[in-house]
């Protein structure tokens, strides 16, 4: 049998199935149900039973979400609703399962809109304490173009909420990869109190999001999961929104304002700086919170003053940047990194601005400041390059950057930097090696420098310290349109023309 009679045979298998994800008929999910899937995205063959995430291909996304079928359980998503949006259609309006959606504007292409769902969430480990989660909807293929400035989304609330304990709260996901992309894509949260700040309101048993900011591209793959966080239970004294809130304070000289708790659970407070809000999506002491947005910022200011771009409202709507307080991951096994203490820096998705999620371990470690100005600087490094930077100088500017906050002087060795000298012509190269997940990662990774660039972070230090002291290289690394395409070697190459133009990387390097 050749290979197009044995695509036809499985892919009509695949449209019979009673289990979706079960391609071989055994009654479970397995990894030769993975194989067959493989085997259809490889021959770019296409069924609807295939189809794991309903976007009309057969490709790493469907892979993935089989894949986390059968080694986590997780669960696959279930279509609610389909329609296509024609070609500069000029309004949006659909209403399905919950939710409405209105966009005022035409979109560049003719996607496939889907509704689907997952229940319950995935990677959902937010502590609620006493609420509920309505049936999250999820988006696929979200029609728009950049210069659409609107879209308004509407939830229906639960009739069991209780309006006694206070507004709901909009729970929002998008399915992002991790920013080294060491780690398979994983859902993202983001908790949206009905409040002016977050452009969310509530009325009617209806929560409206009204995002201030333009559609970005990249329409065609990042799923959006939207649902409702409510409550059942009556009010408490200790965590009821109309309850003795801690009061506004002051902590030198920037403001620590409290701003929402919302509902009665536990977590979700919500605290304002100048520049920052950070959300407590788990139990976490308001003390060491003060503490960290102390380091925030300063760490805003001192990257303010290396000529780094911060209009964030100009670009994605924000009049603070977002910092969400999470749980700490599970203790590691023996021989594996502790990750309590890493912090990330998520990028933009659909219908969010980039934002930063610390574990709870940040708030007591040691390096603390010097962490959250490593984040800072990426969130910073979002606006600018959107993303298509080369990783390997993303992380070395990093890095080098975290010594501007260090108390322990310009010289320190960040935790995640382990070799004082690593060649050029490793930046070319993957800085991870084979493991159970590789073939499977493969589809997904673009870049795997970044951890020569975490050492590189010392060549860069001897660059501005040592060799050319009083000098400045990041405004002209960043003004490149070598680092705006991903061409790292190019974009250090121009940082040190403008250092020196006689002196090139090559012999700097070799000087190093």
């Amino acid at each position: 049998m050749n290979k197009t009679i044995l695509g036809l045979a499985l892919l009509t298998a695949a449209t019979l199935l009673a289990i979706p994800g079960d391609f071989n008929g055994n009654g479970m999910l397995d990894v030769g149900d993975l194989g067959r899937l493989e085997y259809f995205a490889s021959e770019h063959l296409y069924d609807p039973g295939a189809d794991l995430n309903f976007d009309e291909v057969i490709d790493k996304n469907d892979i993935l979400l089989l894949f986390e079928a059968v080694t986590q359980g997780k669960p696959l998503p279930v279509m609610l609703y389909r329609e296509r949006i024609q070609r500069y259609q000029e309004n949006i309006h659909i209403s399905e399962s919950g939710l409405t959606v209105d966009i005022p504007g035409t979109c560049n292409a003719s996607p496939l809109l889907t509704f689907a769902t997952i229940d319950p969430l995935p990677d959902f480990d937010v502590e609620l304490g006493n609420t509920k989660i309505s049936p999250p909807v999820i988006l696929y293929n979200m029609p728009g173009r950049p210069d659409i400035e609107t879209a308004t989304f509407t939830l229906e609330v639960p009739e069991e909420h209780n309006e006694a304990a206070g507004p709901p709260m909009l729970l929002m996901g998008n399915y992002l990869p991790d920013r080294l992309q060491k780690e398979p894509p994983k859902w993202k949260y983001m908790g949206y109190p009905a409040m002016e700040e977050f452009n969310v309101t509530y009325a009617s048993r209806k929560l409206t999001w009204t995002p201030d900011f333009a559609l970005t591209e990249g329409f065609e793959s990042t799923p959006i999961a939207l649902a409702v966080i409510y409550t059942t239970e009556s009010p408490t004294r200790s965590s009821a929104s109309n309850s003795e809130d801690p009061p506004q304070t002051r902590d030198g000289s920037h403001d620590f304002e409290f701003l929402e708790n919302t509902t009665a659970f536990t977590g979700f407070h919500t605290y304002g700086t100048k520049n920052f809000m950070f959300q407590l999506m788990v139990d976490a002491p308001v003390g060491k919170v003060r503490e960290m947005a102390r380091d925030f910022e300063k760490a805003f200011e001192l990257i303010g003053k290396q000529g780094m771009p911060q209009n964030f409202v100009y670009k994605w709507g924000a009049i603070r940047i977002r910092v969400n307080v999470i749980k700490n991951p599970p203790p590691p096994k023996k021989g594996e990194e502790d990750k309590s203490q890493n912090a990330e820096c998520n990028r933009t998705g659909y219908l969010s601005a980039p934002f930063i999620e610390t574990p709870l371990g940040v708030l007591t470690a040691s390096q603390r400041a010097e962490t959250c100005c490593h984040e800072l600087f990426h969130y910073h490094q979002f606006y600018y390059a959107c993303h298509s930077s080369a990783l390997f100088l993303d992380e070395m500017v990093g890095s080098w950057s975290e010594y501007l906050i260090s108390p322990m002087g310009e010289y320190h060795q960040p935790n995640n930097c382990t070799f004082s000298r690593a060649p050029i012509n490793g930046l070319y190269m993957k800085s991870w090696t084979d493991n159970f997940y590789v073939n499977f990662y493969h589809l997904f990774a673009a870049q795997h420098a970044g951890d020569h660039g975490y050492n590189l972070h010392f060549f860069a230090q001897w660059l501005v310290n040592v060799k050319y002291p009083g000098k400045q290289i990041w405004p002209a690394v960043f003004s490149s349109s070598a680092y705006l395409n991903g061409d790292g070697i190019g974009a250090l190459k121009a940082g040190i023309k403008a250092m020196n133009p006689k002196h090139t990387l090559a012999e700097n390097y070799h000087e190093f």
